[in-house]
């Protein structure tokens, strides 16, 4: 059956040269598709979970559904029974959210594919995307479909989708990309991405990770990958800055067996090796002195003036499309017994009304329980200093700099430089 309408738009602020890719399919029980009046409709005014009630989204909207970029395309059972793929119980099992009971029984007996397919201008704001999502999501509800993202390589459970893409008020990278770890012949783990094509950008992948670290690399595709679908370019044979250091640089990499649905890019250390195991192993070769200091009055000030800017790095951090190159950690008191802390760096990766999330930036002396790059979960009241790394050796915040570098001159212990992200821990908040 043919597409009722072939539509791709021309959201603003777009990247010359920068094309993005999105493709969905819901499947369905029903056999006859639903309208494109109807299509229409949904999106723009009657969507349930979250309409395109936004002046902007709603200009782009109505490009996109006016344009050529988009085209929706119907297949039947009856007509194309070669694409009715079997669905195994793994891929039911690795479903996002998980499959209810109604859905499983939509995918056995399903008559309907609706493929929709963008192609057009990547923008900052990623407009486009939105408008894709809205455009799946009233094509589930018309259809009473389950939704398959084909960039992610992701069924999503009903439920899941409304939560953490409809509703969902920040982009977050990890909702749209999934990253897989394949355990290799020599021990190592191959990690890398599937759906980075949706943001116009390759997938990132890293060769020979040592298994204790596949963490701390699938954290690193997750941070890159959020700069690059917000901005920041990969281009072949440069480095890219992460906070102080420029350790990473980009190599072209090999789509093996076609294992990628575009272009990939592998990550390398600065010398070239391919397994980044000078980088992802680091943290063993940083400074990592720890810095007693006393709670005193001018710590008190320092975290006072901290807390008074910290709406600022809110701010900046909420609008990061503006800025993919910046760095944005904060510093966190974690409980080391017998009334001491230890203090931290944490990169921030997200920052919501319920809580804010990041990878640890610090080698633990004092606390056990927790590693190098370890996602930890924090409150916004457990901020104590944050420091924003421009990409350019430029920073911002930082309110303690000046008080550890006094008490690293007057201990012979003391080492680095002031400033660094890895610099302190305190026995006292």
């Amino acid at each position: 059956m043919s597409e009722p309408r072939q539509v791709t738009g021309s959201p603003s602020a777009s990247a010359p040269g920068r094309a993005a890719q999105v493709t969905f399919e819901v499947h369905s029980r029903g056999a006859a598709p639903p309208t494109w009046e109807a299509i229409v409709r949904r999106v723009m005014h009657e969507n349930p979970h979250n309409p395109c009630d936004g002046p902007m989204l709603d200009e782009t909207a109505a490009a996109i559904l006016e344009s050529d970029c988009l085209r929706l395309t119907f297949l039947t059972r009856a007509d194309h029974a070669d694409e009715f793929f079997e669905i195994d119980e793994e891929m039911l099992e690795s479903a996002a959210g998980g499959l209810e009971a109604r859905e499983r029984e939509i995918l056995a007996d399903r008559n309907l594919i609706i493929v929709a397919h963008y192609q057009g201008p990547w923008d900052r704001r990623l407009s486009y995307y939105q408008v894709m999502v809205h455009v799946v999501d009233a094509l589930a509800d018309l259809a009473d479909g389950v939704i398959f993202d084909i960039s992610r390589e992701t069924i999503w459970g009903g439920a899941a989708w409304r939560r953490e893409v409809m509703e969902a008020g920040e982009f977050e990278i990890d909702a749209h990309l999934r990253i897989e770890a394949v355990a290799e012949p020599d021990g190592s783990t191959w990690v890398h991405s599937h759906g980075m094509p949706v943001f116009g950008c390759p997938d990132l992948e890293v060769r020979g990770v040592p298994a204790e670290q596949t963490e701390l690399a699938s954290w690193t595709i997750s941070t890159l990958a959020q700069r690059m679908a917000l901005g920041l370019e990969a281009r072949e044979h440069e480095g890219f800055a992460f906070g102080s250091r420029s350790s990473l640089w980009f190599a072209r990499g090999e789509n093996v067996d076609s294992h990628f649905s575009g272009p990939v890019m592998r990550l390398v250390d600065r010398e070239g090796a391919s397994d980044l195991r000078a980088f992802l192993g680091a943290c063993d070769q940083v400074d990592n002195t720890v810095d007693d200091i006393a709670h005193d009055d001018r710590v008190e000030a320092a975290h006072q003036s901290a807390l008074a800017a910290l709406p600022r790095l809110r701010q900046r951090f909420l609008a990061r499309a503006d800025h993919p190159e910046c760095d944005y950690l904060v510093k966190l008191g974690f409980p080391a017994g017998d009334g001491r802390s230890e203090w931290m760096w944490v990169q921030l990766h997200t920052w919501h009304a319920d809580g804010l999330t990041g990878c640890l930036q610090n080698h633990p002396t004092l606390v056990k329980d927790l590693h190098y790059g370890d996602v930890v979960h924090f409150a916004e009241k457990d901020v104590f200093d944050w420091i924003v790394y421009d990409g350019r050796g430029g920073e911002e915040g930082n309110f303690l700099r000046e008080l550890i570098a006094q008490a690293r001159q007057q201990s012979p212990a003391g080492g680095g430089g002031p400033g660094e992200r890895r610099d302190a821990r305190s026995r006292s908040p």
